[in-house]
């Protein structure tokens, strides 16, 4: 590994990071709580990834037009 990254990795230790970080990606956290309806999240990523799709397609075909 090349000598001027050390600084970068080793940034985070340095400040004490590694607890904050570590506490963010907690199993309390990162679960979904009892009741959560998991069946909501693919029509809503599914429906985020047409309002994207239309716009890209709106990008390329409004030249066009």
């Amino acid at each position: 590994m090349h000598a001027s990254l050390l600084p970068m990795i080793d940034a985070p230790r340095r400040l004490g990071q590694d607890r904050r970080m570590s506490g963010f990606f907690s199993k309390e956290r990162i679960v979904a709580p009892p009741g959560f309806n998991r069946w909501r999240v693919p029509p809503a990523s599914v429906g985020i990834q047409m309002c994207i799709g239309s716009v890209y397609a709106w990008s390329i075909y409004n030249p066009a037009l």
